[in-house]
């Protein structure tokens, strides 16, 4: 049961916690572009992130990943620290965030899926999918296991469906029906939509992942550092435990392969992590891992489950209300 007020009442509570204990504030990215529609709510327009990196560089200690962990261990973690990380390795890492990073001198952690070097990711494919006709087909072409079809969804009953706000509705209703789905399964029923929206073969991707050679070329980036974000982006503690070494082993040895260094630091894809889960990442050569809930890394916290803020597409003066809010 949800109990009104209680996620209020738990970021009130860490909140408190921050100002008593202190630690370091771990900013989490996706992408910095800003395109026609953002139904994941995971873009930050460029301007706004140069506003963002401005008011770190005044108003807060960047330091890396790593020396976060550090620092954390020894109970000395410098007053305003903050880490910034981007998950999903998207392209603009290259031409529109270093070039931000490196003007700004602020650090930054990326986690890179390593099965999706130079390719679109499953759910910008979707959404891609989704938004190519200029009219829908009709809903009840579209058997998705698993998907919630509301009713009325023939196109002369509801053509409110072809409005951005129907599309977004659409897309993650269909997000969270193939969510759970096996790579194969999910890439089988992409290929139906895209029969199903009348995509034409070889349409041109509108994000994607850094190639390996873009991949080698931001590691050589000194405010860079490159993580692991597994090789195919699954829901983790939702596979065997044999399937989840191998998720996890085979992203750090291929990133390894590329950038020529070690690579320790993880970031669990969706966010999805368990106890067992987290034991694997020891063994298998990491230090440290991020999940995506909303805390301050402080002295207690285990370096396996380092919790981040999401500050999205805050205006440069609500940014710097909520870092000052957050950072001690």
């Amino acid at each position: 049961m949800r109990i009104p007020g209680a996620k209020k009442a738990r970021l009130t509570g860490r909140w408190i916690r921050s100002r008593l204990t202190g630690g370091a504030l771990v900013l989490g990215y996706h992408r910095v572009a800003d395109p026609d529609e953002d139904f994941f709510d995971i873009c930050v327009a460029p301007d706004r992130f140069e506003q963002h990196l401005e008011t770190l560089q005044r108003r807060a200690r960047t330091i890396t990943l790593s020396n976060a962990v550090e620092s954390v261990r020894r109970s000395n973690q410098p007053a305003r620290s903050v880490v910034v990380t981007f998950d999903d390795g998207y392209a603009e890492i290259v031409d529109v965030v270093r070039p931000l990073l490196e003007r700004y001198e602020v650090p930054a952690t990326v986690f890179v899926p390593s099965g999706a070097f130079g390719k679109e990711l499953w759910w910008d494919r979707l959404k891609r999918l989704v938004c190519f006709p200029d009219v829908l087909p009709s809903l009840e072409d579209l058997p998705i296991p698993g998907f919630d079809m509301p009713t009325n969804t023939r196109r002369k009953q509801d053509p409110s469906w072809d409005t951005s706000t129907g599309r977004g509705h659409l897309v993650k209703s269909l997000y969270q029906a193939l969510l759970t789905m096996t790579s194969d399964d999910r890439d089988m029923w992409l290929g139906k939509i895209e029969r199903w929206a009348d995509v034409p073969e070889g349409a041109v991707p509108t994000a994607r992942v850094i190639s390996e050679s873009e991949l080698k070329d931001i590691a050589a980036c000194e405010l860079i550092t490159i993580g692991s974000h597994s090789v195919s982006h699954p829901i983790l503690p939702e596979l065997s435990t044999r399937d989840q070494e191998v998720e996890i082993a085979q992203s750090k040895r291929d990133i390894e392969l590329v950038i020529g260094r070690p690579v320790e630091l993880f970031s669990y894809p969706n966010g999805s992590w368990s106890s067992a889960t987290e034991r694997l990442l020891g063994p298998a050569g990491y230090s440290a891992a991020c999940v995506s809930h909303n805390d301050v890394f402080r002295t207690r916290t285990s370096r396996y489950r380092i919790p981040r803020f999401w500050p999205g597409n805050r205006t440069a003066r609500t940014f710097e209300r909520w870092l000052s809010h957050w950072s001690a």
